[in-house]
């Protein structure tokens, strides 16, 4: 799991709007040094002035306006550091406050991200959640970090940030929203179950929520079973395009166009035997019976290895873009799965910087061994980290709104954990108000996008640049939900090249199909159906 750009920026539109309904301005900066917060230390209160500016870990940032930055130290333990920034506009405030999520095992602050909230006259914060390491090397011997890097630290900035910004400017809140992908999208489901008095609206991107299983049986399996086997089963990045355009071939046209994006890869079949090197054949347009045999696993998953329904197989999709350096690997360490899954077991769970792989007992004492693992005061691995709670009852009933994008194409996380989840919360909500309401009730608050071949947060061969904080904006304040969300793909995924194509994102189970008229790169010209009705 590792962070990615994220996929949305705040539109000028709503800038100004906001701006205009509820102008603010500050008083001086410097006067927060005397904010008393218990266990709470403030480093920095200063006025930033307009231009350019160098953040504490030498991220530039430019065209800002004035801002009050704070920059904080909170211990809410003995062995607890967490650092947070607060960033506000002395001008033009909208009113409004936004937190941000982290990726991978996080250790730093998201100033780019601040500084995008700022110029749009956003209050915002950002966390290194306890830690400023990015290997998980933090986690050793020391359980109160983990609590902080588990849900403490988010929870944490969130309501000292939301406090600093009253007393900044002097006036409530009008709403507050978090957004975060990947590591991020796990923090919004989890405050949103365990904190949903926290946020009016979260936007959650390709989560991983579902953290002992992905860990078990995304990256440990596809450490252990796609990469030491044997050097020959390696999926080099050669490999990606191959098995793509079998792919394509064998899945492209089920939406009503060739283009390259598969929108829906359920029910998309690929016979493996296409990718299989015939005699003669270049070695560079093929692959081995090793290789062949590690591709079909990625997409069935684990179900060898775990029980069944732990944890799903990947999803037909983008490959050539998506694969490269998540898959690719120097034999055995396993591509970004085992970069990113080894220290988890290392120092989050059995406490051996020296651990191997290849002791891991694939039983039901095994799995049960990381998931009930204690971290402190009773709380085990899980507890601290899954956010699977498909209970979101009193987020929606302080109106919070929940908008969840994941891609299709991710080879990180697979994207029907979104969808097992999702569906899990139409299920309570169902038994909560009555057989058949389920969807309904879920709808009102809470709607997943699938993005179409797109990787994990981002790329892809389709549209995977969005925006959905307008829709989440208009939702949170005047109930309007979103109907659809229209993605961008850029060539070569950059704006100042032009506009390759658009296409509505739809709110599952609906999918985006072509109307069979008009061109096939416009969002216009295709509609939302649900292919289950």
């Amino acid at each position: 799991m590792t962070y990615r750009a994220t996929l949305f920026s705040f539109s000028a539109a709503l800038l100004a709007s906001s701006a205009l309904a509820s102008p603010a301005m500050a008083g001086p900066c410097e006067k927060m040094w005397d904010a008393k917060i218990a266990n709470t230390e403030i480093n920095a209160a200063q006025t930033i002035p307009p231009g350019m500016f160098r953040a504490a870990d030498g991220t530039v940032v430019d065209d800002m306006p004035e801002f009050c930055r704070i920059a904080v130290n909170a211990h809410p333990s003995t062995d607890s550091d967490i650092e947070y920034e607060v960033w506000m506009p002395t001008q033009g405030w909208n009113g409004k406050f936004v937190g941000l999520g982290n990726g991978g095992f996080t250790g730093s602050i998201r100033y780019s991200q601040i500084a995008d909230m700022v110029r749009q006259g956003y209050a915002a914060a950002s966390t290194n959640t306890g830690h400023w390491s990015a290997d998980g090397t933090f986690a050793y011997r020391h359980p109160e970090k983990i609590i902080d890097f588990g849900y403490r630290a988010i929870h944490l900035m969130t309501q000292q940030a939301q406090g600093l910004v009253k007393d900044f400017y002097s006036k409530p809140l009008t709403s507050s929203y978090f957004s975060g992908c990947s590591q991020g999208g796990r923090q919004g489901l989890l405050e949103a179950q365990r904190y949903p008095e926290d946020y009016n609206g979260i936007i959650v991107g390709d989560p991983a929520h579902n953290w002992t299983n992905h860990y078990i049986a995304g990256h440990l399996y596809l450490a252990s079973v796609l990469y030491d086997k044997s050097p020959n089963s390696i999926l080099p990045d050669r490999v990606a395009p191959i098995v793509g355009k079998a792919v394509n071939e064998a899945c492209d046209a089920a939406d009503g166009v060739k283009d390259g994006v598969i929108t829906n890869p359920k029910g998309c079949k690929l016979n493996p035997e296409v990718l299989l090197c015939k005699p003669g054949q270049d070695a560079k347009t093929c692959l081995s019976q090793e290789q062949v045999a590690a591709v079909m696993r990625f997409y069935d998953g684990p179900g060898d290895k775990v029980p069944k329904g732990y944890y799903p197989g990947f999803d037909f999709g983008g490959e050539a873009e998506n694969w490269p350096n998540t898959l690719s690997s120097d034999f055995p360490f396993g591509g970004e799965h085992g970069r990113q899954g080894f220290p988890f077991f290392k120092f989050f769970v059995f406490d051996d910087p020296n651990w191997d792989m290849h002791t891991f007992k694939w039983t039901k004492e095994g799995i049960a061994s990381v998931e009930n693992k204690v971290v402190i005061r009773g709380e085990t691995i899980a507890q601290v980290f899954n956010a699977v709670n498909p209970d979101l009852e009193k987020f929606k009933a302080r109106g919070g709104k929940m908008m969840h994008y994941h891609g299709f194409g991710d080879p990180d996380i697979p994207g029907q954990n979104s969808i097992n989840y999702y569906e899990s919360v139409v299920a309570f909500e169902g038994k909560q108000h009555g057989a058949g309401k389920g969807a309904a009730e879920t709808e009102s608050f809470y709607r997943l996008f699938m993005v179409p071949s797109m990787g994990h947060c981002r790329r892809g061969p389709g549209p995977n640049t969005f925006d959905m904080f307008p829709q989440l904006d208009e939702w949170v304040q005047k109930g309007t939900a979103p109907a659809q969300v229209i993605a961008t793909k850029y060539v070569d995924d950059k704006k100042e090249l032009g506009v390759k194509m658009t296409r509505p994102l739809c709110p599952w189970p609906q999918t985006a199909r072509y109307k069979g008229t008009g061109d096939s790169n416009v969002a216009a010209n295709f509609a939302c159906v649900d292919p289950t009705k």
